[in-house]
This record gives structure tokens, C-alpha cells and sequence, in this order.
């Protein structure tokens, strides 16, 4: 009998198996971010449950008005999310002495959207590297508002912030790999939540060693290394998980010429596909290739710049 009616109900089959209906129906607006989403495969399990139950208990009339009513509050939770994935409202980090306060930023506004490529620039002590490790959540502001992707930071508990932060790719002197960890380990880690096999994963990675042209160093110890094969080491372990927000901490800046020319296509490369790159340099060639710039005055303000 539920056969027959399937048949004879093309819209509604569709529906009670979970496949995209006619483009007639509306259109639910993409979510900005994976990061506000309960996972799909949990989503799409209890959709489909509540679906087969509204079927066969109440027909094919009700289970239309529970799929209108679950469109239009899929549409209305949309709407509600931020254009930005990153939005600072007056960040402030500084240390208190006994007489004032130590300021290293002082009231920062910056808003960053989602696949913009936006570089950080500033002379040395100016706050970059602190606004940076801000933005990846390895630092606490000690003022301010911080938002990712319409979620306020400060509410969040450490496991939701290591989750938000394993999508994340570092390229930093001071977090980019493991020291107790080798070259090969340390970008292993960046695979093991997946669904990579042992082999695919040492596919990936030998794959990954070889384009930066330290397969050699694979079983080498970070303490082992020049500065700039770690440096390399670093990209590629921020790269290799294809993250969707890359934050990079003078990433050429132990690099000679040509190997700085090529890891900066990279960067844009990997923009071009939807990544969202925010770097702090104190360069302006390399700020160059952003699609951004703020710069940092010595006072820790902020400011835009074409």
C-alpha cells in the first residue's frame, strides 16, 4: 500500500526518502558556516525519522505541513546568521601594574567574512601576533567582544572551542608543531578526526611532504630542524586537512625569496578554493597578496587600510 502510494506521489516519494525536492519547492539558504550546523548525518537521521512517523501516522496532508513548517524554520534560522565569520568588538589585552594598565591592544574593531584573504600588518611589537592568536582562540582577550560565526566566544566551554578550533590551521613559530612530535606525527594529527584510513592518511601526508620538499625530514624532530625547513614543516601541517580558516603568523618569514614567492601562491591558491586566510606579517610584499589589509599602529589601535 505505501508503495502504490509512492508511485503514484513522485513530490512526496522524494520527500520520505530524503532527496531534494522539485526546484519548485523554496529554497533553503546555505548556512554560512559548518560551524553553527548540527553534522548533517545527525540532522538528516532525525529528519528522516520524524518524516516516515508524520507519514504513515497522519498522511500525506500532514506530512506536507511538517516539511512547509520545517523549510520555513530552517529559512528563519538562516537569516538569523551573521554575513561575517569574524566579528572583534572593542578588543582590548593588556597586563596590570601597580600603577595603570600595560596595553598591548587597545580597542580593536575588525570584522572578517567568510573566504576573505586579509593580512595583518604592523612593525615589531605592535599586537599582530597577539590579535592573531586572539582570533585562533589561544589567547584571551582582556576586554571586548569576540563573535565566530554569530557565536560569542567567551560563552563557549573549552570542548565546543576545540571543536570550532580543529578546523583551524596554524602557521606560527610558536604553535606550529609538536616538538615532541615528528615532521610525520605532528601532521598526523591533523588527520585523525577524518575518516582516513591508516594507509590513505600516509598517502595524504607523503603526498604533502614531498610538495614542500622535505620528505626526507619525515622522521625528524622539530629541535632537529633548520628554521626554515620548520617553517615548511609548519605550512604544510597547517594545510593539510584543507581547514577552513587558516591563521598565519609571518609565514615567509624564515624563507628566502623563491620559497616565500611559492608558499604565498599557495596561500592564495587555497583562497581562490574558499579558505579564509588572515596573516600577520610585517611585510608589504607579502600583504600584498592579500585581498585586505589592516594595519597596527604601536598603540595597539586598528585601523583599515586599501
Amino acid at each position: 500500500m505505501l508503495g502504490k502510494i509512492l508511485s503514484n506521489q513522485p513530490q512526496l516519494a522524494a520527500f520520505v526518502r530524503g532527496i531534494q525536492p522539485p526546484a519548485r519547492q523554496p529554497k533553503i539558504v546555505p548556512e554560512v558556516s559548518i560551524y553553527k550546523c548540527t553534522p548533517p548525518e545527525r540532522l538528516d537521521s532525525r529528519a528522516r525519522t520524524k518524516k516516515w512517523h508524520h507519514f504513515i501516522e497522519w498522511g500525506e496532508k500532514q506530512v506536507k505541513g511538517y516539511y512547509n513548517k520545517h523549510m520555513k524554520q530552517k529559512i528563519k534560522n538562516s537569516d538569523r546568521q551573521t554575513a561575517n565569520m569574524i566579528e572583534l568588538r572593542a578588543i582590548s589585552k593588556y597586563s596590570d601594574t601597580p600603577s595603570s594598565k600595560d596595553y598591548v591592544l587597545r580597542d580593536i574593531d575588525l570584522d572578517v567574512k567568510e573566504g576573505e584573504f586579509l593580512s595583518i600588518i604592523g612593525s615589531s611589537a605592535s599586537g599582530k601576533s597577539t590579535l592573531l592568536n586572539i582570533i585562533g582562540m589561544l589567547e584571551s582577550p582582556s576586554d571586548g567582544k569576540y563573535n565566530f560565526c554569530g557565536q560569542e566566544i567567551r560563552r563557549l566551554d573549552k570542548s565546543r572551542k576545540n571543536e570550532i578550533r580543529s578546523h583551524f590551521g596554524y602557521i606560527s613559530p610558536r604553535y606550529g608543531l609538536n616538538r615532541k612530535l615528528t615532521v610525520y606525527k605532528n601532521m598526523e594529527t591533523h588527520l585523525l578526526t577524518g575518516d582516513l584510513s591508516v594507509s590513505e592518511r600516509e598517502t595524504k601526508i607523503v603526498d604533502m611532504l614531498e610538495r614542500f620538499h622535505i620528505a626526507p625530514l619525515r622522521d625528524f624532530f622539530p629541535f632537529q630542524l633548520s628554521q626554515p625547513q620548520q617553517q615548511l614543516a609548519a605550512i604544510a601541517k597547517a594545510v593539510i586537512a584543507n581547514p577552513k580558516l587558516i591563521l598565519a603568523d609571518e609565514p615567509t618569514g624564515n624563507l628566502n625569496s623563491r620559497l616565500s614567492k611559492g608558499i604565498m601562491e599557495l596561500l592564495k591558491r587555497l583562497n581562490r578554493g574558499g579558505t579564509t586566510i588572515i596573516q600577520a606579517t610585517s611585510r608589504e610584499n607579502t600583504a600584498a597578496y592579500s585581498n585586505r589589509i589592516v594595519s597596527l599602529n604601536r598603540q595597539g589601535g586598528a585601523f583599515a587600510s586599501n
